[in-house]
This record gives structure tokens, C-alpha cells and sequence, in this order.
């Protein structure tokens, strides 16, 4: 629902973001079960930016996710709509209430909505590293360097698209988010990197390469197996908030 500023009710809880010319403001209104976006909700097109105004029911969000990468100093939170996302950075005490809030209003995260999680950037980034490596190595002997650039750009290419197929049809079908241990998994495998790369001035040749492998094919299992740990904590989190929501529901009735 857009252009839904003057729809807002008096009673609505206010939680400013942001200030300035172009405010970020979330509205909540429980009553109605309706929450309102100012400054901040992005629609799902092509380059699209954020509206003035939207407005969308509690029931019809999504799922809302909360990050803080490795490079990313403030934590933010992703709420998100049918018709679109919501990107919030932490900016003082209104957003842990509203992250609170969100978190307590949609407790399950529904499936087929993994690849708004801001961890498929690590995904796309693996995905690319993958495809790149391979498009080298499936490039012919003695080839010129615009034969090079094809075979890169193509391996590049379908490495990205790889990663978003294959969340996607985890999401989808098999019901399975396999955003945060895949994630996991490629941010292990990149210090893997790192390791090797101290480990090869040290030692020979051959023993680099094996130490090598090992230390990717290591790190990144290690890095795996503690993404699937984290999703099930939070799956299992997820499913006993909606038991208690259920059960207090049930009670009011």
C-alpha cells in the first residue's frame, strides 16, 4: 500500500531512525496489525529506491532479518515485505526497540524468502571466486588473452547465477535456508585462504598444495557445520516464540 503517510494513526507507535530532510521513520500500529515506512522501503525492481511512504500488514511481512558483518561496524536490520525490503542501520536507542519489536511480531522467518538475507552477498562472492578460478582453469593452452577474458567472464558469471539458483531452490522447494551455512562456510575458506598463503613461504611446493587443500577444504566444513548450528538455533528459536504467541493467542480467545 504506498502513499500511506496520511493513513498513519495518532496512537501508532513512532521509531525515528534517522532525521533530516528525508526522514526514516517506522510506524507500528498493532491494533490494526498494520506497519507504516517512510524514507525507507525499496520495491522490488530494477533499480529501484526507497518510497516516501508504505504501508503493509504485520501478517504480510515476511520475515526480518538482523546482520553485522565482518566490515560492517553497526549492526542493521531487513524487514521485508511482499512488495519489497526495509534496510535500517543501527543509529541509536529507537532502532534496538524497533529490532526488538520486529523480532517479536514475526518470530518465523517464511520460507522462500533466504535470498533477502544480507548474507548472500558472502554466497554471490563465493560464487564469483568459484567461477573465476574455473573459467582459468577450463581455459585452453595457449590462448589469447580475449579467449582468457571470455572464459573468465563466463565462469564469473554462472558462478553468480550457480549461487542464487541453488539458495533459491533450497528456499523454494526443499524448504531448507542454506544461506548461513553456506555463508559461514565461504568467510572460513576465505582465512583459509589467508593460512595458505602464510603457508606457502614456509614450506615447498608440493607441501603447499596439500596444505592448501586441506586448509580450504577444512576451513570451509568448519565454517559449514557452524552455519548449520546457527540456523538451527534460530530455527529452534523461531518455533518456540510462535508456540508461545500461539498458546498466549489461544489464551485470549
Amino acid at each position: 500500500m504506498k502513499d500511506a503517510a496520511s493513513q498513519i494513526p495518532e496512537d501508532a507507535q513512532q521509531f525515528r531512525i534517522r532525521g533530516g530532510r528525508k526522514p526514516i521513520v517506522v510506524y507500528i500500529h498493532e491494533d490494526t496489525g498494520t506497519i507504516y515506512f517512510q524514507n525507507c522501503h525499496v520495491p522490488h525492481k530494477f533499480l529501484a529506491s526507497a518510497t516516501p511512504s508504505y504501508s503493509c500488514s504485520i501478517d504480510d511481512t515476511q520475515a526480518v532479518h538482523v546482520y553485522r558483518g565482518q566490515r560492517q561496524p553497526k549492526e542493521s536490520l531487513t524487514i521485508i515485505s511482499d512488495e519489497g525490503k526495509a534496510v535500517l542501520v543501527d543509529q541509536g536507542a529507537n532502532y534496538k526497540v524497533l529490532r526488538d519489536k520486529m523480532k517479536q511480531l514475526v518470530p518465523v522467518e517464511k520460507p522462500g524468502y533466504s535470498r533477502e538475507n544480507p548474507m548472500m552477498g558472502a554466497i554471490y562472492f563465493g560464487g564469483a571466486l568459484i567461477g573465476l578460478a574455473l573459467g582459468v582453469a577450463c581455459t585452453p593452452k595457449q590462448s589469447t588473452d580475449m579467449t582468457l577474458g571470455i572464459f573468465v567472464t563466463v565462469g564469473t558469471t554462472l558462478g553468480l547465477a550457480s549461487g542464487h539458483v541453488l539458495i533459491w531452490i533450497a528456499d523454494r522447494y526443499l524448504k531448507i535456508n542454506l544461506v548461513r551455512p553456506l555463508g559461514y562456510g565461504i568467510f572460513a575458506m576465505c582465512n583459509g585462504v589467508v593460512s595458505a598463503a602464510l603457508l606457502g613461504s614456509l614450506v615447498n611446493w608440493n607441501t603447499f598444495v596439500q596444505g592448501a587443500i586441506l586448509l580450504l577444504c577444512g576451513s570451509g566444513m568448519a565454517g559449514f557445520t557452524y552455519g548449520v548450528y546457527q540456523q538451527r538455533r534460530i530455527s529452534a528459536r523461531q518455533n518456540r516464540d510462535k508456540t508461545v504467541d500461539d498458546y498466549g493467542q489461544s489464551l485470549g480467545e
